[in-house]
Parts: C-alpha cells; structure tokens; sequence
C-alpha cells in the first residue's frame, strides 16, 4: 500500500460543525504518520477549508467525480454537467492544486463524443482524469 484514498470527508458538508472537521484533520493526521499519501475523494467542503484554513501538510491530492460528465440516477442515464457546475468544481480543484495538490477527476460516461471531450477538458485544466463507462466502476453494466 502506498496511500490512503479517504472517502466521506463530505460528512462535514453535511454536518459543519467544528467538531467534525476536527475530527477528520485527526484522522488525517494519524494518517499523515504512516508517511503515505493522502487523497481526498470528493469532500470539496472539508477540503477547501482545510486548504485556506490550515498550512497544507497532510493532503497529496484530491479527486473529485462527475465535473463534466453526471449521471443521473432517477433515469439511469450519463449526461454533461451544466457550466455552472463544473465552473464550481474547476474552481474547487484549481485551489487544491494551488495548494501543492494533484488534481483526479473521475467521470462517468459511454458515449465516445463526450468521453474524449471529457478528457480534453480534464486535460486543458491540468487534471488527471479517468473514465468509466458505467457506474459501477466495473467491467460490463
């Protein structure tokens, strides 16, 4: 194992409290004593106030799915994201990479137009994009 790829950061989103956050940066903290990598999957709230908050010492990278692509999960289709959401999520990953950070984005679709421009865009912003043709990040639907 060469890092810790740490998911539901986004429990702060959903409950901004003090406590939670201090709890992460002690999770992450722990974490950072192994001398392994740290990525941050999603949790864009946690960790943008982490960037501008804290000195960045314990966070390697971030990624963050669905900045171009989306799914939407009532009709079981891949679509684009709107442009004000992947303005938020550019913003949102510029700033981490500003802060030393690599930047992932994980997106999801099957139709080859929107995969190749979705790696254009990732690519034009300096991202590390990877794409799945289906939800599930498995072979076969």
């Amino acid at each position: 194992m060469d890092g810790f790829f740490v998911d539901n950061t986004d429990v702060y989103y959903n409950y901004p409290q003090e406590s939670i956050y201090d709890g992460i940066l002690t999770i992450l903290d722990y974490m950072d004593h192994t001398g392994r990598k740290i990525m941050i999957n999603g949790g864009d709230c946690f960790v943008k106030k982490y960037l501008t908050t804290e000195k960045n010492v314990l966070i390697d990278g971030v990624n963050q799915e669905n900045v171009f692509t989306a799914y939407d999960f009532s009709k079981d289709i891949y679509t684009k994201n709107d442009q004000s959401t992947r303005e938020y999520y550019t913003e949102y990953l510029d700033l981490a990479m500003s802060h030393g950070c690599t930047a992932y984005t994980l997106e999801y679709a099957m139709d080859p137009t929107i995969r190749r421009q979705a790696a254009a865009y990732a690519g034009k912003h300096g991202y590390i994009c990877y794409i799945s043709d289906n939800i599930g990040l498995c072979l076969g639907r």
